[in-house]
C-alpha cells in the first residue's frame, strides 16, 4: 500500500469509527431506554393525558401520511366495512375522463361528508347518488378529520383532475378544534414533522419524559384553533375560486350538530399540584371517574351508549357532584348530573341542570361562529349555502345522531332531503 493510499486509510478509519461508535452507543441507549420502558410501568395516579394533537389522523387504519394534506384515504383500503376506491375515495370507482354527457357533483368535507359510523350506501352522499339523474355520478371526497385549510389545498390541487360541475362543501367542525399549532403553521414546517414524531416516539425522549414526571407530552400554553375564523373565510373563497376555476359551481353546507349535548372534544385549561395542563375536557373527565363510569361516558359521547349506570344505585352521581363542584367551568358534569336527575325523577332541577352545561359550553359557541361565518358570506352574496345547522337544530334529535356531530343513517336521509331540496330549489333561500 503506498503512503498516499496509507494515509488515507488512516482519515477514513478516523472518521467512520467514531461514527459507527456513536451509531452503536445510541442504539444500545434506546434498547435500554425501551426496556427500562417495560419494567417501569407509568404512574397511574391522577389524569395524565397525551397533548400533542386532537386527532392523530395520519396514524388511522384508513390513512395514510400525505406531505401536503397531511394525511388521505389509503387507495383500494377495507376496513371495517369502509372501502376506499383505487382512487383514494369512498364510493364506487371514478370513470375519468367522465363521459359525454354526463355531470360530476364532487363532495368534499369531514366525516359527516365520508360518512363515519354508517355504510355508503346510508350516508347522505350515497343517497344523493342513488337519487340523482342518470347523467349525474355524485363523487365522495370527504376525508374524515379534515379542516377547510386542506379542503383548499385538495380543491386547488385535484378538484380540477376530478371535473366538477357542482362542488358541495362542509368544513368547520375540525377547523374549530384545538391544536399546538394551526394547520398552516403545521404545513409551514411539513418537512420537520417526520424528525419531530420520530423523537417524540424514541424510548430515550419518553424515559426522559417519564424521569420529569410528564410522562405524555402536555401542553403548558393556550393551544390554537387548527383554523381561525379569519383563515376559515379565506379558505372557502379560495375553495369558492377553485372551483370557478375547475368549470363547477360551489355549494356551501353549515355543520349540523346535536343541539342537546355539549361538546367536550377541545382542550381546556386544567389546575394540577404542579401546574396548569391544557387537555381535552373528554378526557379529564373520563380519567377522573372509576373505570366502568369512565368507559360508560365515553360510549355515550362518541358511539351512542347510554348511561343507564347512573341510575344503578351506585355512588357514579355523588362522584359527579364531587367533580362538579371542584370544576365549575366545565359543561360535561352538569350534563352528567342532569342524567342523574332525570333518573331520580327531578324534572324540574335536571332540566336546570342541563341549561347550565348549556351556558358553559363554550366549545359549542366555538363552533357556531364557524357556521356564522357562512351566514355572513351568503347573505352577502359571496356563496351559495343550504344551512343544515339551522334545519336540523329545529328537528327533534332522537334517532338522528350517533354522537353529538355524526348522523344516524336517519339522520343522513335528512341531510339528504335538506342538500336535494336546496339544490332543486335553485338555492333562492339560505336557511
Amino acid at each position: 500500500m503506498t503512503p498516499t493510499a496509507t494515509a488515507n486509510h488512516t482519515r477514513a478509519f478516523r472518521i467512520w469509527v467514531p461514527l459507527l461508535s456513536a451509531l452503536l452507543l445510541l442504539l444500545l441507549l434506546e434498547g435500554g431506554a425501551r426496556l427500562a420502558l417495560q419494567l417501569w410501568p407509568a404512574p397511574s395516579a391522577g389524569a395524565r393525558f397525551a397533548a400533542s394533537e386532537v386527532w392523530p389522523h395520519e396514524e388511522h387504519s384508513l390513512h395514510e401520511a400525505d406531505a401536503e394534506l397531511f394525511w388521505r384515504p389509503i387507495a383500494g383500503r377495507h376496513w371495517r366495512g369502509f372501502q376506499i376506491n383505487a382512487q383514494g375515495f369512498r364510493g364506487p370507482p371514478i370513470r375519468l375522463p367522465k363521459p359525454e354527457g354526463v355531470r360530476h357533483w364532487v363532495c368534499v368535507g369531514n366525516s359527516v361528508t365520508f360518512g363515519w359510523g354508517v355504510s355508503e350506501q346510508e350516508a347522505f352522499v350515497g343517497r344523493l347518488r342513488r337519487a340523482a339523474p342518470d347523467d349525474v355520478a355524485v363523487i365522495n371526497a370527504g376525508v374524515i378529520g379534515y379542516s377547510s385549510w386542506q379542503g383548499r389545498l385538495f380543491c386547488e390541487r385535484r378538484l380540477a383532475d376530478l371535473e366538477p360541475d357542482r362542488l358541495l362543501v362542509m368544513f368547520g367542525y375540525n377547523d374549530h378544534h384545538s391544536a399546538r399549532l394551526s394547520d398552516r403553521e403545521s404545513y409551514a414546517r411539513r418537512h420537520l414533522r417526520g424528525l419531530l414524531g420520530w423523537v417524540r416516539e424514541s424510548g430515550l425522549f419518553r424515559l426522559v419524559q417519564r424521569i420529569r414526571g410528564r410522562d405524555a407530552p402536555r401542553l403548558r400554553k393556550a393551544p390554537v384553533p387548527r383554523v381561525s375564523l379569519g383563515a376559515y373565510r379565506e379558505n372557502l373563497r379560495a375553495i369558492r375560486d377553485a372551483a370557478r376555476r375547475a368549470g363547477a359551481r360551489a355549494v356551501f353546507l353549515t355543520v349540523p350538530l346535536r343541539p342537546d349535548r355539549p361538546l367536550i372534544e377541545n382542550f381546556v385549561p386544567i389546575d394540577f399540584a404542579d401546574g396548569r395542563v391544557w387537555m381535552r375536557q373528554i378526557d379529564f373527565a373520563v380519567g377522573s371517574l372509576p373505570p366502568r363510569l369512565g368507559a360508560a361516558v365515553e360510549r355515550h359521547f362518541f358511539r351512542g351508549g347510554d348511561l343507564s349506570v347512573l341510575s344503578s344505585g351506585s355512588d357514579a352521581c355523588e362522584r359527579i357532584d364531587a367533580l362538579a363542584g371542584r370544576h365549575p367551568r366545565l359543561p360535561i358534569f352538569p350534563y352528567l348530573q342532569s342524567i342523574c336527575l332525570q333518573a331520580a325523577g327531578e324534572d324540574s332541577a335536571a332540566s336546570a341542570a342541563r341549561r347550565r352545561s348549556r351556558a358553559l359550553d363554550g366549545e359549542r359557541r366555538e363552533l357556531e361562529a364557524y357556521n356564522a361565518v357562512l351566514r355572513d358570506l351568503a347573505a352577502a352574496g359571496e356563496i351559495a349555502l343550504i344551512d343544515l345547522a339551522a334545519r336540523m337544530a329545529a328537528l327533534p334529535p332522537e334517532g338522528l345522531w350517533l354522537d353529538v356531530v355524526h348522523p344516524t343513517p336517519r339522520g343522513h336521509a335528512v341531510i339528504a332531503e335538506l342538500v336535494r331540496a336546496g339544490i332543486e330549489s335553485g338555492l333562492q333561500k339560505t336557511t
